[in-house]
């Protein structure tokens, strides 16, 4: 609180029972990493100037991001410019990736196993068992350099109910279970707040705002039942989950015992709301970005099409005619004619590779990566004559030329889908609309609604930083917003993914 009196224009509120004053947005450190400086001046600069409130995890950056976390905090302790006591850091536990995954099959091999782990994949396993829970937080300590991490969370149990759903366990059977193996974590957790290693615990996951029929759904009304059986006075405080302009179900759906919400639960019993994903919205399983999006456009379809038909039949002129040229072995020999239907490819798909922000961080990036091994193999051979030389120079030039095009298009998309969003917002919340940009406005409607208490945001750059510290220096009402999040969430229906 003495911290929060320093900076008046930025929004607090209490973090539920724990009474703590917490900024409205909290530093979100997903895909932060010490070995880049502007991360860690991006999150020195946002404690220093009225962000409070740090979300980490074992399993961000392989540990790296809670390592840069304890960095930042102690420089800043030993400067004398952020007192410990002014900052909430939350951590969470359960994947089993990375170094984890590595500690884990050694502990296998020399027969000593964590209980209960789930295997999702080869390199992905998930355990809430109080024996591992035990061991991440002693290594979470480490890396943030803590004494006591003030909150706790279990990082998205609900795992265990995707595996279960995998391999067939009856749904009634898994929930059961899924349950009591929340109720042995939570008493462990409870140990350790009595241990002084925790002052808080609580849950992070995707599963709290969907329907009390999907089988992934976490209900918080049962944790509550569950922390309240295990002891009265108990420290099961903060819950995590999102929430944002295109996934309204935190605040909409009525997924509870009593015909409430999980906001609406949460709300009613103290419990603090740390909300993620607040500009990531994930609609049909594709990512969709709510943040402005800058630069000219200059899309032309029929221009790039033009240059997919080029990449095809330049393919297939390759295959028949200069492919036997090039004397490979035939593992390299069928590589390359992999590699090199990237245009057939695209041709075909091209409109389903989106949106625009999953095209830039994935799927240009895969099809850039092949075309670049394909030109590694074939430039390797050792006398190129003129025609594959220029075969060579004018497929790269066809394919970056495609590339581009096809970015452009996406743009263009991306575009009309924020201004669509834009003008419903318009039409549903004037609070909202008053703010300057999208990012904005889809940060203004998660901050300005009772029972959130902050809004994780990933601000990896100091300029990012700036621009949030900007938004919550506007003055917006703390209100009930049921009204106009179950509006725009009527609104969402009645648009097909095209018009948005």
């Amino acid at each position: 609180r003495r911290f929060a009196a320093d900076f008046p224009q930025i929004p607090y509120q209490l973090l539920g029972c724990t009474e703590w004053s917490v900024s409205a947005a909290g530093f979100g450190t997903y895909r932060i990493h010490p070995d880049v400086d502007q991360h860690r001046q991006a999150l020195a600069y946002a404690l220093q100037n009225g962000i409070n409130l740090i979300d980490t995890s074992s399993n961000y950056a392989d540990g790296k991001a809670e390592e840069l976390t304890g960095q930042v905090l102690q420089k800043l302790a030993e400067q004398g410019t952020v007192d410990r006591s002014s900052v909430i850091v939350v951590t969470k536990g359960g994947y089993i990736q990375g170094q984890n995954l590595t500690i884990t099959k050694d502990r296998a091999v020399a027969g000593n196993s964590f209980p209960e782990v789930v295997e999702l994949r080869e390199n992905l396993q998930h355990c809430i068992h109080p024996d591992f829970l035990d061991d991440q937080i002693e290594r979470s300590m480490q890396r943030l350099n803590l004494q006591t991490i003030d909150v706790y969370l279990l990082h998205n149990p609900e795992y265990y109910l995707k595996y279960a759903k995998e391999v067939d366990i009856p749904q009634r059977e898994a929930i059961e279970e899924y349950y009591r193996r929340i109720e042995k974590a939570f008493s462990f957790l409870e140990s350790e707040v009595d241990r002084g290693r925790i002052q808080y615990y609580g849950v992070s996951s995707n599963a709290f705002p969907r329907s009390d029929t999907e089988f992934e759904h976490t209900s918080l009304w049962r944790l509550l039942e569950i922390a309240n059986s295990i002891k009265r006075k108990n420290h099961f405080a903060v819950i995590q989950m999102p929430l944002n302009l295109m996934e309204t179900q935190a605040v909409t759906e009525v997924n509870q015992n009593n015909g409430r919400t999980t906001l609406q639960i949460a709300d009613e019993n103290r419990i603090g709301t740390l909300i993620n994903r607040p500009l990531n919205a994930v609609r049909q399983g594709k990512l969709i970005r709510l943040t402005d999006i800058t630069g000219s456009i200059s899309a032309n379809q029929e221009e790039t099409e033009s240059y997919l038909n080029v990449l095809i039949r330049q393919e297939n002129h390759f295959e028949k005619n200069l492919l036997p040229t090039f004397n490979l072995d035939s593992e390299n020999e069928q590589l390359i004619k992999e590699l090199l239907s990237t245009g057939s490819y695209l041709a075909m798909h091209w409109q389903k590779l989106g949106p625009y922000e999953q095209w830039l961080t994935s799927q240009s990036k895969i099809l850039v990566e092949r075309i670049d091994r394909a030109m590694q193999i074939l430039t390797k051979h050792p006398m190129l004559n003129n025609e594959q030389k220029q075969w060579i120079q004018y497929y790269t030039e066809t394919f970056n030329n495609a590339l581009d095009g096809l970015t452009a298009l996406y743009k263009r998309m991306a575009v009309r889908q924020n201004n669509q969003l834009k003008k419903m917002i318009q039409s549903i919340e004037k609070d909202w609309d008053n703010a300057r940009g999208l990012t904005h406005k889809a940060l203004r409607a998660i901050r300005s609604t009772s029972g959130i208490h902050c809004t994780l945001v990933g601000m990896r750059h100091e300029d990012y930083v700036k621009d949030i510290l900007q938004e919550l220096k506007q003055t917006v009402p703390y209100t009930d917003r049921l009204q106009s999040w179950s509006k725009l969430k009527n609104v969402l229906k009645n648009y097909a993914d095209d018009r948005l």
